[in-house]
């Protein structure tokens, strides 16, 4: 009977945190799932001197910096950028026309082992310095070799300036194709890398030539084209990710960005990790309410089982213990030998309880309820030794009120005359009715309250929106007081039921009544516990709707409208009525312009960053998606 409440209670407690971090990794595994390839890092700098010196100790800086993510980091990549030339198959072609072919000088470490050469070889590293001009070799994606009629062998000239003769002559060594453009090497930048847009939609597509590190840094050393673009490509750990905390994996992300701040202050770090990392371990923070009180009332529910058993069991040996004791045995020896026998009986199922734990969560994920968030991966469970401590912490309250029951009890029995001196006739009224009198005015208060306000949500002074937790808890508060309340209707109400079975009714109704009569406290903690179950029960209901409501609404947020077309110039040129030509569309009820941009307060290289978002207020506030308890106006 102990070692059954024992192992029940060291369950769940060594259960409840694993089940809680198992939810969170499920979290960022759909996370991680729904980003793909986001889920990396980017570390851009531009206008960086593309030369192996300039290149190198940036790279250094950065190394510094990713320290930051400790363990996070499994690979790290480097692709360089020129900025745009001019290009033609001939030196006296390059033109300034604003429909001028475009092409990028490209390295990208390692690409040759992810790629497959279709046509001609790999590219050589030294460059040909003539008189007028360098001649170099490059690789060209076979895609864009056939939209732009390149074949091997053909001569790239190239200028950055148009009018000027060309400074560099790319001969095609190779034409390649990717592997597998899904890949981790990718980074999800694959389609950018190998196939740039237009330069303006007239144009014909960018063309881009793939070097060797040296032969780039080579041919680019001096002269206004060396400025170009350097990327950092950090790949993670995806195991790791899944295990961390969403919040301890969003500040190393901002740790990170902090630091390049300091360590290298024109760079940026761009990933779409740390937004869903903080909206997921604030979810989460919903999530485990109802987990945890669910977890608290079986918790309690188990100790008061092992409670009642480790006193039954103490009472079982009250006997024998006296006769030791008459026998000149010492309280210590007794205590000892007590404290033998508890422990195996509360320790062994304390240690088999992490493992039971361990076992119901992995039967839990094969349930057909949670393929969707398990991915067929099965439950993310790990084993701790955190675990083993809150199963052994317990376990050891078991033993020490087992102990503490040996210390307490010196065999000696009170005898009826000192009961009748000792026993108290009557007590104020106040002293009997105060909790009462307590939990009147709470549940009053309570319901004024919820009488009284309309949402959840308030606005202050300051025209910021809060949350009143009094409201979102106020009906589990409301039923445990109910709950408490009723303890003291339950024993006039038992008093009524046994007078009227006194007469008549079966002879074990009136017993049962009469019992509960005189002894309350035989159904006050079944009571009790069957109340907080109910509570929290309302309150896991309450916290699921208004998650489900919550997910709705930022699936809402973050489309912001039916239909979004990017990226648009509205800054010139004829693109300035494309607006116009949208809202002439049938079909079409509104059209707000947008912008979207990201900025940074330079000061002293260690300014935070921040975003503006622009928008027409007029037309977005009819399509734009909007909670009436959120904003005491609408937009417009």
């Amino acid at each position: 009977m102990l070692m059954v409440g024992v192992l029940a209670m060291t369950a769940i407690l060594a259960g409840a945190p694993m089940y809680l971090s198992t939810i969170e990794s499920l979290g960022v595994r759909a996370m991680l799932n729904q980003l793909s390839s986001s889920r990396n890092v980017e570390i851009i700098v531009d206008g960086l001197p593309l030369t192996d010196r300039s290149v190198s100790a940036a790279t250094e800086q950065v190394q510094l910096a990713l320290e930051e993510l400790g363990d996070l980091v499994v690979h790290i990549g480097q692709e360089s950028q020129s900025r745009d030339h001019y290009w033609a198959t001939d030196s006296e072609s390059t033109t300034d026309d604003p429909h001028a072919d475009i092409a990028l000088l490209r390295r990208v470490d390692g690409i040759l082992n992810e790629s497959e050469i279709t046509k001609g070889r790999a590219p050589l590293s030294s460059p040909e310095l003539l008189d007028t001009h360098i001649v170099i070799e490059g690789l060209v994606p076979t895609k864009r070799a056939e939209q732009l009629d390149i074949a091997v062998g053909d001569e790239i000239w190239l200028t950055t300036k148009p009018g000027d003769l060309p400074y560099l002559m790319v001969r095609v060594a190779g034409l390649f194709e990717p592997q597998d453009l899904s890949a981790d090497f990718w980074l999800g930048r694959a389609k950018q890398l190998l196939e740039p847009e237009r330069p303006s939609p007239e144009a014909r597509f960018r063309l881009p030539l793939f070097l060797t590190r040296d032969a780039l840094f080579g041919v680019l050393n001096g002269g206004p084209a060396t400025i170009g673009k350097n990327r950092w490509l950090v790949q993670l750990d995806d195991d790791l990710l899944e295990r961390q905390s969403p919040t301890f994996t969003a500040n190393q992300v901002k740790s990170l960005s902090q630091e390049l701040r300091r360590r290298l202050p024109e760079s940026r770090a761009v990933s779409a990790l740390e937004n869903p990392l903080i909206s997921l371990s604030h979810k989460i923070s919903f999530a485990r309410i109802p987990t945890l009180m669910m977890g608290g009332v079986l918790l309690l529910a188990a100790g008061y089982y092992s409670l009642m058993a480790a006193g039954a069991l103490v009472t079982r040996r009250r006997v024998s213990t006296a006769q030791m004791l008459v026998r000149g045995a010492g309280k210590r020896q007794v205590s000892l030998m007590s404290l033998v026998e508890s422990v195996l009986l509360v320790i062994l199922p304390a240690i088999i309880a992490p493992f039971l734990a361990y076992g119901v969560i992995v039967a839990i994920g094969r349930m057909p309820e949670y393929e969707s968030i398990t991915f067929g991966l099965g439950m993310p469970v790990h084993i701790s030794w955190h675990a083993f401590v809150w199963s052994i912490s317990g376990a050891a309250v078991v033993v020490g009120y087992i102990q503490w029951s040996v210390f307490k009890n010196d065999t000696r029995v009170i005898g009826a005359k000192q009961l009748s001196d000792r026993r108290v006739e009557g007590k104020p009224f106040f002293q009997r009715q105060y909790l009462d009198l307590l939990l009147f005015l709470f549940g009053g208060i309570i319901l004024w309250d919820l009488s009284t306000e309309a949402s959840v949500a308030n606005e202050n002074g300051g025209h910021v929106v809060t949350v009143n937790p009094l409201l979102v808890f106020a009906p589990a508060i409301f039923l445990g007081v109910t709950m408490i309340l009723s303890l003291r209707l339950l024993p006039p109400l038992a008093r009524l039921i046994a007078n009227g079975f006194r007469r008549r009714g079966p002879v074990w109704a009136h017993l049962i009544s009469t019992l509960l009569t005189k002894v309350p406290l035989t159904y006050a903690w079944p009571t009790a516990i069957l109340g907080i179950a109910a509570g929290t029960a309302m309150l896991s209901a309450t916290v699921a709707d208004t998650l489900q409501q919550s997910s709705f609404d930022q699936s809402s947020y973050k489309v912001g409208a039916d239909l979004r077309a990017y990226p648009v110039d509205l800054g010139s040129g004829p693109e300035t009525k494309i607006l116009q030509r949208l809202r002439d569309i049938d079909g079409v009820e509104g059209v707000s312009a947008g912008f979207r941009s990201k900025g940074e307060i330079r000061i002293g290289g260690q300014g935070e960053p921040f975003e503006v978002l622009a928008i027409e207020p007029s037309e977005y506030g009819r399509i734009g998606v909007f909670r009436d308890d959120y904003g005491s106006s609408v937009v417009d």
